[in-house]
């Protein structure tokens, strides 16, 4: 049963975060540690995808990187062609928030690259 009580709280809050709330990253935190404890990757692949978006939706570009790097190495690991856009693309995002220009050029065509293969 906890395993529906986690994909509940988890898509509970990813739906908030989709809609602009911000509080909702303590809910979001726990959801992603208890996937994580448990091998959820399913589960924790889009925990982490959210937390990258909450991250830097609240100006925390170095959070996001963190995030997004976690993501890309499960999502290219289990063969998640689509996290593994959707991780390329936060850390573009992430890069240009930071003003790396070069990193984000590379980071975004990768993840325009990943995404026409879908």
């Amino acid at each position: 049963m906890m395993f529906w009580r986690l994909a509940l709280d988890a898509h509970l809050a990813i739906a908030r975060s989709r809609l602009g709330h911000r509080d909702v990253a303590p809910a979001l935190a726990d959801a992603r540690e208890q996937a994580r404890r448990t091998s959820e990757r399913y589960l924790m692949v889009r925990c982490l995808e959210a937390s990258a978006q909450i991250a830097l939706a609240g100006g925390d570009a170095g959070a996001c990187r963190v995030f997004s790097d976690e993501l890309l190495a499960l999502a290219e690991s289990t063969g998640l062609d689509e996290m593994a856009a959707s991780a390329r693309l936060a850390r573009g995002r992430a890069f240009l928030a930071q003003k790396a220009y070069p990193a984000a050029r590379i980071e975004l065509s990768r993840a325009a690259a990943r995404g026409e293969g879908l």
